[in-house]
This record gives C-alpha cells, sequence and structure tokens, in this order.
C-alpha cells in the first residue's frame, strides 16, 4: 500500500500543502504537508505536528534584572501552550517560573520571584509539554539595588542668599564601585543651587527671597541598572532687612552691623551725644511684617513715618530684632 497519493479519497497517507488538507478529518487522522514539510495528525485542537518540535530561545528582555522579582520577555521558537519557563542558577538549580504565558509561537512572558545575585548568571529555559525545551545559556543576570547611607528629611536651615556646600550623599552598592545621583523628574533644587551626580555633593548660593521658604526635592541613587529614590528639603530663612542709627544718652550707643539682626542698644552713665542720663533715640527701617520679632528694653516710645520708627528712650535700654 501507498503511504501517500495525491487523491485523498484513496487508500494511503493523503499529502498536499495547507489548503489541501482534508476539510472533515476524523481525531487521529495522518496528513502529509509537503508545505509544512511534515507529518501531521488531526486531534481535537486541530492539525499538529505528529512529532514534536524542539522550542528555541533567541534572546530575552531584560537581560539584566532587579532583585526580588523579574519578569522576562522571551524570544523564540516552537513555543507551545501550556510551555514552563524556569531559570537554572549557576548552582545547577533550576527554578521554575512563577507563572508564564504562552503569547504565541516565538513569544512567552515569565515572571519570577526569590532570585539571588548570587546565583547568577542563570541560564533561561523554555520547556513544552513534550518535555523537549530550548536554552539560552548565561543570559540573566541580576543586579542588587543601591541601599542609601544618607539619611532622608532636612539637609539644614540657612539664611538666604549665602553659599553652601553640603556632604556628598552616600549609597552603597556590593556590585557596583559607581553610584550616579540625579534629580528625578520634576524634583528641582533651588535656583543656584546644583547637584554634582558623581560625588553627590550640592553646593551653589542660595537665592534671594522675601518669607522662609523650604524646598523639597527627591535624588535618585543608580548602579547604572536599579535607581533608588530617596526625599530631601533645605530651608532658607528670609534676612530681615534693617538700617538703623543709635544716638545714644550718656556712653555712646553700641550696634551691630547694619542689615544683620542684632541688638542695638542705647548707652547708660555720663554724657553723650545731645543726651543725657542715658537717654537716647533709635531710629530703625525693616520689614513691618517682623514687627512683632522686635524685643525691646527701657520701655520706649516710637513714631512711624516713611518705612521708618523712630524710638526714643527716656533711659537706658535696647532693641533687638
Amino acid at each position: 500500500m501507498a503511504i501517500k497519493f495525491s487523491d485523498i479519497t484513496g487508500g494511503g497517507i493523503p499529502f498536499g500543502n495547507n489548503a489541501a488538507r482534508p476539510a472533515s478529518p476524523g481525531i487521529g487522522k495522518l496528513y502529509s504537508n509537503g508545505e509544512e514539510k511534515r507529518l501531521e495528525l488531526y486531534t481535537s485542537t486541530g492539525w499538529q505536528n505528529i512529532i514534536s518540535e524542539t522550542p528555541g530561545i533567541v534572546s530575552i528582555s531584560p537581560t539584566f534584572g532587579s532583585i526580588g522579582s523579574v519578569t522576562l520577555q522571551i524570544t523564540g521558537t516552537n513555543f507551545t501552550t501550556g510551555a514552563i519557563a524556569s531559570v537554572i542558577g549557576s548552582n545547577d538549580i533550576e527554578i521554575q517560573a512563577t507563572s508564564t504565558t504562552i503569547n504565541s509561537i516565538v513569544s512567552a512572558t515569565a515572571s519570577f520571584t526569590g532570585l539571588s545575585y548570587l546565583n547568577d548568571p542563570f541560564d533561561v529555559k523554555v520547556t513544552n509539554t513534550s518535555n523537549l525545551f530550548g536554552l539560552l545559556p548565561n543570559s540573566l543576570n541580576l543586579n542588587q539595588s543601591p541601599v542609601w547611607q544618607t539619611a532622608s528629611g532636612s539637609l539644614g536651615t540657612f539664611a538666604e542668599q549665602v553659599t553652601i556646600t553640603l556632604s556628598a550623599f552616600s549609597a552603597t552598592d556590593p556590585e557596583s564601585s559607581t553610584i550616579t545621583y540625579t534629580l528625578t523628574s520634576g524634583s528641582a533644587l533651588p535656583s543656584g543651587i546644583t547637584l554634582n551626580s558623581s560625588t553627590g555633593v550640592i553646593s551653589g548660593t542660595l537665592p534671594d527671597i522675601s518669607t522662609d521658604t523650604t524646598y523639597t526635592f527627591i535624588v535618585n541613587a543608580s548602579d547604572g541598572v536599579n535607581s533608588v529614590p530617596r526625599s530631601f528639603s533645605i530651608t532658607s530663612t528670609y534676612t530681615i532687612p534693617v538700617d538703623y542709627l543709635v544716638v545714644g544718652g550718656g556712653g555712646a550707643g553700641a550696634f551691630s552691623t547694619p542689615g544683620v539682626s542684632g541688638t542695638a542698644n542705647t548707652g547708660g552713665g555720663g554724657g553723650g551725644y545731645g543726651g543725657v542720663g542715658g537717654s537716647g533715640v533709635v531710629i530703625l527701617r525693616y520689614a513691618d511684617t517682623y514687627s512683632a520679632a522686635i524685643a525691646t528694653t527701657g520701655s520706649p516710645t516710637y513714631t512711624t513715618s516713611g518705612g521708618y520708627r523712630v524710638y526714643t528712650f527716656t533711659s537706658s535700654g535696647s532693641i533687638t530684632f
């Protein structure tokens, strides 16, 4: 008996191309497919290769995964429904994926958990239900994420318009000697302040402000594969603009540097400029919104005119701002 023939109504195994397959074959019917170059068997799911084909793996993505969990996109050939992905570590232990999804004959998605970078590189394996498998050796590496050494939160409080240099950020990674520091998308430092991506040093001159301001930003520590964000802040305080003149009674009044917060004192004791017995005058100009921050001794009285306050002391006293 012939094992193949062109007339499918005769005996033997019918043959032809895909279009010539029998229209209503019974389960178990054989067909010699010249187009596919294989012998096929009709099953409840349609025509199948009677000889199981070995799957192959062409590539995976990513080739570097994060410790803890990793999802791989596997590209290859002859993946069949029900195939299972696994990885084999350098310790020769095979770990099956927690889930394997066969997207098509050439594509699969597999998720893994609990893998250790100590056992990389990993071979990636796909096993069909026929137990035939494909293997891509030494194709998956795991990378431990950087570990921050610098605590999150405030980096300090500074007066406006001062130049600062803050200690470098610090993060470590046992697999990488190079950590880079960058601001996350949308985060910003105060104008005039920069972050050195290599050293992690923050430096520059704080801007001119009109009220106390806290700047919050997020920095990524990256080893080139994984990035770990951490939130920090810098507070800049508004400096009260103050001009003053002390006309002291008794000993001449002492005062601190103009424009910097401090204490103005009228003198006490013997004669001095245009005053007697410790009386004196302090002429003070400052931001009115900070009037509550001024403390006095000696119970002075004052008048306000043109942005100035004129304090009059009948005895020695002081103004602290």
